[in-house]
């Protein structure tokens, strides 16, 4: 249980694009699970032998990037003949040409606008200086307001009468006696019970 728990955790080929593969070469047959899961670990044993001779001529060039010609080379001293050599630099051109076609593409986007790129960044800078005025501007509103409610706020408490006076001549007695009468006129729950 715990190999299959390091095997899901360690990178792989994504499954659909091997199923893609098997279906592209052998369109007519049918594969189970099981040859598919050891078809799936021998490609990752190979790029993981691969990678390792690869790696090793890297560091004997004294390299930090491994890169295409340290893949080649790997592949012949691993006893691969040239028509696999030529498979891989056949791919390579492929997709060598696909990055090319979308890099023109996403240049052709910017060129068909009509529009020089010095252009549209200075655009694009007054569109977020518009923005943050419209959100200053927004931020101030609400300020405003809140300032608005809180004077109504205060101004609706002015207007409210004081509380009645107890007559001079009573008593502090008297006048705690005073304030819970009126304290009860003002309570209709006492009153009501």
């Amino acid at each position: 249980m715990r190999k299959m728990a390091a095997e899901e955790d360690e990178p792989g080929i994504p499954r659909a694009a091997l199923n893609r593969v098997i279906r592209e070469t052998l369109p007519n047959a049918r594969m189970s699970n099981d040859f598919r899961d050891v078809l799936h670990l021998c490609c990752m044993q190979f790029i993981k032998h691969v990678g390792a001779e690869a790696n090793r001529l890297c560091m004997n060039d004294q390299k930090k990037t491994i890169n295409k010609d340290h893949l080649f080379r790997a592949v012949q001293n691993l006893g691969f003949g040239p028509d696999y050599l030529d498979a891989g630099r056949s791919v390579l051109d492929l997709c060598d040409e696909e990055a090319s076609r979308r890099l023109k593409r996403q240049n052709s986007r910017l060129e068909k606008c009509g529009i020089p790129e010095e252009e549209l960044l200075k655009l694009q800078q007054q569109l977020f200086d518009k923005a943050r005025t419209e959100q200053a501007s927004a931020n101030q509103l609400q300020t405003a307001w809140f300032q608005q409610q809180w004077q109504e706020s205060m101004r609706q408490k002015q207007l409210m009468p004081p509380p009645p006076l107890p007559p001079p001549s009573v008593s502090k007695m008297n006048h705690k006696i005073w304030e819970m009468q009126n304290n009860n006129d003002a309570d209709d729950d006492y009153d009501a019970a």
